[in-house]
């Protein structure tokens, strides 16, 4: 009996420990996260956050002033602890953008990398564009990845201003908070958006998708840089939980 008991309890030990270190190891891919748990004002200055991964920098102001506001966004079934930030465009031009510095992302160890944002239109018309991009937001190593420019929908778009340089879903940007899921892969050279998908079953269950293949550009050089970008809609629009991961688990936390 004593050595039934024995062994129940080593197994339960083992047990333990290799569910720790899974955890662990799911958790290590990390490459950057930020709820925006910081005081509302200037999002300038604020971060990395306590418990960021190594390389992941401070944001800084690349136009104007973007803000940090409250409360955070909500999506079903993801920790959205915090509050978010709020980026405007008041001029009816390129408005507020923002940048943080994360450890240099493309070929080698980081060859597919998963990104995902909750994104809303706070107010305003949808003639312009808001999204994530990269490398400070211009050209063809910064594509960009939600509403795009001039049709009131997300997407991506590879910022060449070329035919067949923009993908388009059918979800329009509203209030309606959504969770865009992005996966980047530098092997295959392509780009792909997922919206909504449903976060214990992947990718594939999301209501909308598109690809577009990389530019030659962006494929060869990576990013070391992660922007917020807003613009031309006179309006807002609230990002939160921006993450960056090796696989879709590490974002959909």
């Amino acid at each position: 009996m004593k050595i039934r008991q024995s062994a129940c309890l080593i197994g339960l030990i083992v047990a333990t420990i290799n569910f720790t270190l899974g955890s662990s190891a799911a958790q290590a891919d990390l490459l950057f996260s930020d709820s925006f748990n910081y005081h509302t004002g200037s999002l300038a200055g604020d971060g990395p956050p306590p418990g960021s991964p190594p390389g992941q920098g401070a944001w800084s102001s690349l136009n104007f002033d973007p803000q940090v506001t409250a409360p955070g966004l909500v999506f079903p079934g993801l920790h959205t602890p915090g509050n978010a930030a709020t980026l405007a465009d008041n001029n009816d031009n390129n408005g507020d953008a923002a940048g943080a510095d994360l450890t240099p992302v493309g070929m080698g160890d980081t060859s597919v990398v998963w990104i995902g944002f909750l994104i809303t239109h706070a107010n305003g018309g949808t003639s312009g564009y808001a999204v994530v991009t990269f490398n400070e937001g211009f050209g063809a190593t910064a594509p960009g990845f939600g509403m795009l420019f001039g049709q009131g929908v997300y997407g991506i778009d590879n910022d060449t201003g070329l035919r067949h340089s923009q993908a388009a879903t059918t979800v329009v940007a509203s209030s309606d908070t959504v969770w865009l899921v992005i996966k980047l892969d530098f092997i295959a050279g392509t780009e792909s958006l997922y919206i909504n998908p449903t976060r214990g079953s992947g990718p594939e269950s999301a209501a909308a998708m598109v690809h577009l293949p990389m530019t030659p550009e962006f494929q060869a050089s990576g990013f070391n840089q992660i922007d917020l970008k807003e613009g031309y809609n006179l309006g807002a629009f609230t990002f939160d939980e921006l993450r960056v991961g090796t696989t879709f688990a590490d974002i959909r936390r």
